[in-house]
């Protein structure tokens, strides 16, 4: 075969730059690693990662193969930002700019505009706050610019909920948004949770919440859960567990200690073994005010735990129908404790069983990746 056949044969390659910020390991973070390395499998795309922060996914994405560039945005302003974006993005020359928050999207669309102005996606992980306070004008600039990057310079919205999706059609254009569900590689996450021991005490009824320590999240409502667990059923061997940390981790140490629950409650703080501590867990408990859809969930019914959580975002439909585990419409602590006894009632394979299949049907890796690469190609093929 020639050399002008294997070029004519050749796929076209597709330029894509993600850009997130990478100051945490959390939902959001391992949703783009695990959309990168499947991305990374096809042979159509080249993949460009710019991240704002030394840390995690940096380090994972770099271990991968993909190339990743670190603007420390602890040592550079945002201007210094920008013009560094400016000439990265005139050097590769994408096809495509993805960015995953408000100020990556900020910063990449005002970057993108002003040099190669390619089309642009924007995910929105999670519920966004589109409020105005007169008195805290100044805290709204970066929202109004935000909402102007995505409203007019921006191609296409990704959601990870259809009810994310539906929210966000009040402020943007409904044609403008797609609904693609965070994706698992189911493969990657069981290896990942056998490479550690949490060494959880035998006996014990082992009841967690995985998250960051912060007011949406509602640490507090799990806490007063396990007090009436507790209470309740003096006799059960319960043994609460918080994973994450954050600005309310001393309000809720003293939250726990009022409501006398400090024997049986451990603050493990951010572990880099959350897998294995999901799979050693008898159950999740997810008590956020708001989701998308988290990684968390996903990763733990996978794992073979059961979840307890509240009907909100991406949760109302990944475990409808007691797929993975239950959900409590009443969003307070009597209504969690009830459902965890039930939860805790049920063979668990009934409840295990029709989640993994529902995850392998909905919310793989793969399935995730192919709606986003249909995005992608859409607009490299109409320009």
């Amino acid at each position: 075969m020639s050399p002008k056949t294997l070029q004519a044969n050749k796929k076209p390659v597709m330029k894509v730059v993600h850009i997130a910020s990478g100051d945490l390991w959390a939902g959001a973070e391992a949703q783009i690693f695990t959309l990168l390395s499947t991305l990374k499998r096809r042979d159509d795309i080249q993949l460009h990662a710019i991240i704002l922060n030394p840390g995690e996914l940096a380090q994972r994405l770099s271990d991968t193969g993909i190339e990743t560039t670190i603007l420390d945005e602890s040592q550079l302003s945002s201007i210094d930002i920008f013009l560094k974006l400016r000439r990265l993005f005139a050097k590769i020359k994408p096809d495509v700019i993805h960015s995953h928050r408000k100020k990556e999207n900020i910063l990449a669309t005002l970057a993108n505009i002003t040099t190669i102005q390619c089309p642009s996606v924007s995910t929105i992980h999670g519920a966004q706050e589109h409020g105005f306070v007169l008195r805290q004008a100044h805290r709204q600039i970066p929202n109004m610019l935000n909402w102007l990057c995505l409203r007019y310079f921006t191609n296409r919205i990704v959601a990870v909920s259809e009810e994310l999706a539906e929210s966000l059609s009040a402020t943007y254009p409904r044609n403008m948004i797609a609904t693609i569900p965070n994706g698992l590689d189911i493969d990657a996450i069981a290896k990942a949770a056998g490479a550690f021991d949490p060494e959880y005490s035998d006996g014990m009824i082992h009841i967690g919440i995985v998250g960051r320590l912060e007011q949406v999240k509602r640490v507090d409502i799990f806490l007063e859960t396990a007090a009436i667990l507790l209470s309740e059923q003096p006799n059960t061997p319960w043994q609460f567990h918080i994973l994450g940390d954050g600005s309310l981790k001393k309000a809720l140490i003293k939250q726990a200690s009022l409501l006398g629950i400090n024997n049986h409650l451990i603050f493990h703080g951010h572990s880099n073994h959350s897998h294995s501590h999901n799979k050693a867990l008898d159950l999740l408990v997810m008590c956020s005010d708001h989701e998308g859809l988290p990684m968390t969930a996903l990763e733990t019914i996978a794992l073979g735990t059961p979840i307890v959580a509240h009907r909100t975002g991406g949760l109302a439909i990944l475990l409808e129908g007691d797929c993975g585990g239950i959900l409590v419409t009443d969003h307070q602590p009597a209504a969690y404790a009830t459902s965890i006894n039930r939860a805790l009632n049920i063979e668990l394979s009934a409840l295990i069983s029709p989640g993994q299949h529902k995850l392998k049907e909905r919310y793989s890796a793969q399935i995730n990746a192919d709606g986003v690469h249909a995005s992608y190609k859409n607009f490299v093929t109409a320009t």
